[in-house]
This record gives C-alpha cells, structure tokens and sequence, in this order.
C-alpha cells in the first residue's frame, strides 16, 4: 500500500485533496470519489429497471515520488428520490460529459458495464451495510 494525493480535476470543486492509502491509483482515485460520493458531473441514467443517477469525475492522483496519473470515476446512486423543484436548463448529455473530462472514447462507453474494479450491487450493498451498521453481512 502506497499513500496517494487525491483531488478532483474536473467538476472544479473545492473538496480539498486528501492522501488515500491504497494499492494502486486507480484504487486511490475510487476511494477519493467514494469518500466525496456528492461531487461530480451528473447524468440521469435511464435503464430498464428506472432512472439511476451516475456521478463521473476527473481524479488527479499523485503518487509519493510526484508521478501524476489522471483517471475517470463515475458512482452510481439508485434507489428513491422524493424531492420536488423545477428545472431551470438543460441536462447534461453524456456527450458533453464526455467533453468536460476530456474524454476521447465514445461517450456511450461512460455507462457500460465492466469498468476496472467496478464493484458488484451486492458489494456496494454490503459496503453501505457496513459503513450505516458498523458490521460486514
């Protein structure tokens, strides 16, 4: 385990950067976003199940020696949303995420499924048990 300087490229944010203890920087980046689970470029996913909102963000990593990687997060939020409001604009499409994170690839790929270690449902629900009752299922 090395210790990683972490902060957000992109949404410009004022989270400060944090040194996350991890394996790798792809590692590092993840736990950095989890820890930071409300920041990031919002894209309202809509699929056959319903609507789950997607947080993708740009993570500068900095290793102890100065070597810099930069890496692509996203987070998945799903369940019930009960709030009410009007929108004012336009969403973003996963084109102009896309563009925002300097992303080259097609932007269709920023939501399909497989991304390096992309955490299963129940990973993330046994996760979210630990984190809210303090015990591993």
């Amino acid at each position: 385990m090395a210790n990683w300087n972490c902060s957000f490229s992109v949404p410009a944010v004022t989270c400060r950067p944090q040194i996350v203890e991890a394996g790798s920087p792809e590692e590092a980046a993840l736990d950095y976003h989890d820890r930071n689970d409300d920041v990031g470029l919002v894209f309202h996913h809509e699929t056959g199940g319903g609507l789950e909102k997607i947080y993708f963000a740009l993570v500068l990593v900095t290793r102890e020696d100065g070597q810099e990687t930069t890496l692509v997060t996203r987070l998945y939020k799903h369940g019930l949303w009960r709030k009410g409001g009007v929108r004012v604009g336009t969403r973003d499409s996963l084109r102009d995420i896309a563009q925002k994170l300097n992303y080259r690839h097609d932007p269709a790929t920023l939501v399909e499924p497989g991304w390096e270690l992309e955490e299963t449902m129940e990973e993330a629900q046994a996760k979210k048990n630990e984190r809210i009752y303090g015990k591993k299922p």
